[in-house]
């Protein structure tokens, strides 16, 4: 027998539930480069984290990923609607070039997730091999115009070096300042275990220190459980299918 999903929920605890929900299911924001520009963007780790994930058409969106799970019953949710996953390398950065999303508001110094897919990862990692690091390097990424280009970039030129410690101050996560994020963080418990849960924060004698630091890349980019993986994909468009190799994410101006 299939299981089934709950419809409904009741008092207290469904409104818990859904708090909850809502914040472990918010990711941090994907960088994107239009065809034809360029950003500067400061890396915050050397090392990559690996996945392969799936992207899918739902919503009249292609904003939609899932991480691809050991487990068999979550894996056949995403088969079964013809999807097929690519590998995709994680890292973090601070983009450092203003920009305005599509309510008007004005974005700049603001974490981001990098996800680079194969050509894209290659080409980092030549360059971290290159300049011996990357924390603290600040490269200008360029996407180049077409259709056959990708969205993370197409060229990393390095440009200079960065105190990140100098950067702190102006460095934003979802509209606040992340400084601020840690303040708050070791002055109350919820919003301690809020930013926890979305940077690999580092905690000395219970204190969270004021310095910037990646995503919390496992908790962010954990993978669906089968029932989760059935809500993800319940409102998922025919679109969805042939769409396997991951290129649904280069043309979204987020």
């Amino acid at each position: 027998m299939s299981e089934k999903v709950a419809w409904y929920s009741r008092g207290k605890t469904g409104i818990d539930s859904e708090k909850q929900r809502r914040q472990d299911s918010e990711k941090p924001r994907r960088f994107w480069l239009p065809p034809g520009k360029g950003n500067n963007c400061v890396f915050l780790d050397d090392e990559s984290f690996n996945v392969y994930e799936y992207n899918w058409f739902a919503n009249n969106s292609w904003m939609n990923w899932a991480t691809k799970s050991p487990d068999a019953d979550a894996e056949a949710v995403f088969r079964e609607k013809g999807l097929n996953p690519y590998f995709c390398a994680y890292r973090t950065i601070v983009n450092c070039t203003e920009w305005e999303d599509k309510q008007g508001k004005k974005h700049n110094y603001e974490l981001q997730f990098l996800p680079a897919k194969n050509d894209t990862a290659q080409l980092i990692e030549r360059r971290r091999e290159h300049h011996e690091g990357l924390v603290g390097k600040m490269f200008t990424i360029t996407r180049n115009e077409g259709d056959r280009t990708t969205s993370a970039g197409d060229d990393y030129v390095f440009k200079k070096d960065v105190d990140i410690n100098e950067m702190l101050p102006y460095v934003m996560y979802k509209g606040n300042k992340f400084i601020d994020l840690v303040n708050q963080a070791n002055e109350d418990d919820e919003k301690r275990a809020y930013l926890t849960s979305k940077f690999a924060v580092e905690i000395v004698d219970g204190v969270i220190l004021p310095k910037l630091v990646p995503f919390n890349y496992p908790d962010l980019l954990a993978p669906p459980s089968p029932r989760e993986a059935k809500i993800m994909l319940a409102g998922a468009s025919s679109r969805a299918s042939g769409k396997g190799s991951g290129s649904g994410d280069d043309d979204i101006p987020f």
